[in-house]
């Protein structure tokens, strides 16, 4: 069970102290630090060597992005117990010691047991006759490798990682690594500080009368980045120039969807967006009953629209206010009392963006 869920690449990058000692005997031949040399004289180090050796004893437990300490001690009150009078030095110690065995999970917002077991009758079918202790122990050992969906929150989200990985290479590449298990992840905890920008899409809604209303959004602190959000499906690729480009897979015509933003954040609503295989425009929530509701709308955000500024129109409503393309009616931005002002406008590609005044 440990060696699978043990990530040489996590461990090193969470223990920065063993990174640097594990990487200068590679480096050396021998260890910077006297500390080191007198645990390990002989013994070439990795990160799971010094877990092993020394790591666990230490309490370390940052071992995979698939296990969280705090919350395995807040949902194990016994082990949290035995752990305070010293009969582990850790939850983590307890987990690879029994804890696996009597059915417990690591609990990492990137794998849902539950969610896990619901998609994979065969798993479920095999923890509830006594196979296997849990669904958590499945995916550390096989399921992962399967390409399993975890069911953790990077899949509940609008969050679009294509577009979050290809716009950022270095970290697709800590991904692959394992220090990341997601580029979601990445983002939670690092990439909205480091002011990178993300796109939360929806999904292609094939219904024409019965139109599922969605809200898209992400929970996250006030972003200072951009933030580009639209309900409707779209893939992403890298173009000729290196440049990320979306390719939309549905068109919202007969979507009724709510886009929220965050005050405080930029965010830019895309309503519509430029072709790079032609000078078609690529309008959304055009040609049906689609509706685009945007919410939470502030001085520091945008409307991205196509298909060129002389098909615009608005009108203030109650409301807020309603923006029309070809007297088609294609969002309603609640709560501004006013027409909102172009900002930029391409008119090769006949894309343009609008904001508050």
């Amino acid at each position: 069970m440990f060696l699978s869920l043990f990530n040489e690449a996590y461990y090193l990058d969470q223990n920065p102290d063993v990174a640097l000692e594990v990487r200068g005997f590679a480096q050396f031949g021998r260890y910077p630090n006297l500390s080191f040399r007198s645990k390990s004289p002989t013994t070439l180090p990795s990160g799971l060597t010094h877990f092993l050796n020394h790591g666990l004893g230490e309490g370390r437990t940052t071992v995979s992005l698939f296990y969280n300490e705090q919350e395995y001690l807040q949902n194990n009150a016994d082990v949290a117990q035995a752990v305070a009078q010293g009969a582990f030095s850790s939850g983590l110690q307890h987990f690879l010691t029994s804890g696996w065995q009597e059915g417990r999970i690591g609990f990492s917002s990137l794998f849902n047991e539950q969610v896990y077991l619901a998609n994979n009758g065969d798993i479920a079918a095999a923890v509830q006759g006594g196979g296997i202790p849990s669904g958590f122990y499945h995916f550390i050992n096989y399921g992962m490798a399967e390409g399993r969906d975890a069911g953790g929150y990077q899949s509940e989200s609008g969050f679009n990682e294509d577009f979050y990985l290809l716009d950022n290479p270095d970290v697709a590449r800590a991904v692959a690594l394992g220090i990341f298990g997601s580029g979601l992840e990445h983002y939670r905890n690092h990439g909205y500080q480091e002011e990178r920008d993300v796109f939360i899409t929806g999904s292609a809604n094939a219904f024409s009368l019965e139109t599922i209303r969605t809200d898209y959004s992400i929970e996250r602190p006030q972003h200072p980045g951009t933030v580009y959000i639209t309900g409707v499906e779209i893939d992403f690729l890298l173009g000729n120039n290196g440049a990320v480009v979306g390719s939309p897979r549905s068109f919202g015509e007969n979507d009724i969807d709510i886009l929220r933003g965050n005050f405080g954040s930029s965010e830019t609503f895309v309503l519509g967006m430029a072709n790079p295989n032609s000078q078609d425009p690529q309008n959304f929530y055009t040609g049906g009953s689609g509706l685009a509701t945007i919410q939470a709308f502030g001085p520091e955000d945008f409307i991205q629209m196509s298909g060129g500024i002389g098909a615009l129109s608005q009108q203030v409503t109650m409301d807020g206010v309603e923006i029309f393309h070809d007297n088609d009616l294609v969002a309603l931005v609640e709560g501004v009392s006013q027409q909102l002002v172009t900002t930029s406008s391409n008119p090769t590609t006949g894309a343009f963006t609008l904001a508050l005044a």
